[in-house]
């Protein structure tokens, strides 16, 4: 029997207006969409994983810890696991212990309700890792979440992948924020692992569309569905090109996109 695990991504004080240090503009509309997913009964989630970023104070990927570098500028960085990369550098956000870390209350009062099938995945905790899919955190119990481990893991996604599949897990289904960064890291993640994924857009949002539109593209590439998208035509409410989605044995992108990139998709 398909089993499918809805991610939910990020949607944390520090990523909300009015007062978030690293707000998603419209950050705050897909707290009603995901809650709907959460409520209505005809969803069938059978797990539920937040992503949670958890940065410790100078953490990596603040400009605060690279003095004389500005906030979104981009610097060659060697991380703690000896990984040349370049990094954007943020504002100070999602700070380990601060509100601007917590998800909104809201949303995590639902999330918990579902017991033992909510999980959540705390990623960026180590100063010197940054991580932007949720499949590059530590897996913990939603209401009771673990410390984070002592050691860096150099390839945390195969435990969270690992536990997906012992469970059955072969659809993921990602929402949440920002729409171009964590949320399509997540998705191409999921899919690299070679889960049937989807994103739901009407409960993502951006902090650049741009962005967004060329990330949609990359993952309809690679066989990811963007349900909900805007600037497509459509026949289809999102919650019945869901619930198709969801019904499907195999779900994948939409066929125009399978010819349009030669069958890949």
């Amino acid at each position: 029997m398909t089993k499918t695990a809805l991610f939910i991504v990020d949607v944390q004080g520090d990523f909300l207006p009015p007062d978030g240090s690293l707000m998603v503009p419209a950050g705050l509309l897909v707290k009603p969409a995901i809650i709907s997913l959460l409520t209505d009964p005809k969803y069938k989630w059978d797990y539920v994983v937040a992503s949670q970023d958890y940065h410790p104070p100078g953490h990596i990927s603040f400009a605060s810890s690279h003095p004389g570098h500005r906030v979104y500028s981009d610097i060659e960085l060697k991380d703690g696991r000896g990984i040349l990369y370049e990094q954007k550098l943020w504002p100070d956000h999602c700070v380990q212990g601060t509100k601007g870390c917590e998800i909104a209350p809201d949303l995590a009062a639902k999330i918990a309700e579902r017991g033992d099938t909510a999980k959540l995945v705390r990623k960026g905790w180590h100063k010197d890792v940054e991580a932007y899919s949720a499949f590059d955190g530590y897996l913990t119990d939603f209401s009771n979440p673990a410390d984070p481990p002592s050691e860096i893991d150099p390839q945390p996604a195969r435990k969270i992948v690992q536990w997906l599949r012992d469970q059955g897990v072969t659809k993921v289904v990602v929402a949440g924020l920002a729409a171009e960064l964590c949320v399509a890291h997540t998705a191409l993640s999921a899919v690299a692992s070679r889960f049937q994924t989807a994103i739901l857009q009407p409960a993502t949002r951006a902090i650049e569309e741009r962005d967004a539109e060329e990330q949609w593209d990359k993952l309809c590439a690679v066989g990811a569905r963007i349900i909900g998208r805007a600037n497509r035509p459509r026949t289809l409410r999102w919650e019945d090109e869901l619930d198709q989605w969801l019904a499907a044995e195999k779900a994948g992108a939409w066929p125009e996109w399978k010819n349009k990139n030669n069958g890949t998709a």
